[in-house]
């Protein structure tokens, strides 16, 4: 049992929660799409909070969900703020068809071509559209691109530089990852409901 990872992956979650559901309220589709990208990381957070209270064996669960919610889930988010930004996707066949896509890279990547760098470039990806589109709405939309640049580079920050193996700075460094991310996440949710 590992109670202070448990307890950053339920902060991690609770602030997940509170991103997804503000984006589901907004009620436009592309908010929606990503708030579906957040909800595949709020699994990877429950999972890994009965993982680390010592609740169940769900280690190989918790690596599964802890993958799709970073190469299917920010590619998601990613792909939802291409829509106020370049108005795009237009309908929901390119949501549909970017889901399908992502899941299919996925099931190639893990299951049939092991590649060690895919899970890095789709990561990059996801966080690069998000950079693009703030970039893009920073004079239209100054606050909400700053928030959306600023939680992209911390969940950048995180996913790059932090060692989840040992600890940094005094603490675990899985306990690090999950508490720079919660404020990634949160200004990443906060900066697409006002694009």
């Amino acid at each position: 049992m590992q109670l202070s990872t448990a307890i950053s992956e339920l902060v991690l979650g609770a602030a997940v929660l509170f991103g997804a559901s503000r984006l589901w309220k907004s009620g436009s589709q592309y908010q929606r799409f990503a708030a579906l990208g957040f909800i595949l990381v709020l699994i990877a957070c429950f999972l890994g909070a009965i993982r680390f209270l010592g609740l169940a064996d769900v280690v190989y669960y918790h690596s599964l969900a802890s993958a799709v919610s970073a190469q299917i889930g920010l590619p998601m988010i990613g792909i939802a703020f291409l829509r106020p930004a370049f108005l795009m996707p237009r309908k929901t066949a390119g949501y549909i068809f970017a889901i399908v896509l992502l899941i299919a890279l996925f099931i190639i990547f893990r299951h049939f071509y092991s590649q060690p760098l895919y899970p890095v470039i789709i990561g990059a990806l996801g966080l690069g559209m998000i950079a693009l589109s703030a970039l893009r709405k920073m004079f239209e939309a100054p606050r909400p691109a700053v928030f959306s640049l600023i939680g992209a580079g911390l969940i950048a920050y995180a996913g790059l530089a932090v060692n989840t193996n040992g600890t940094m700075y005094g603490m675990p460094g899985l306990d690090l990852f999950h508490y720079i991310l919660t404020p990634g996440y949160i200004l990443t949710a906060l900066g697409l409901r006002s694009l």
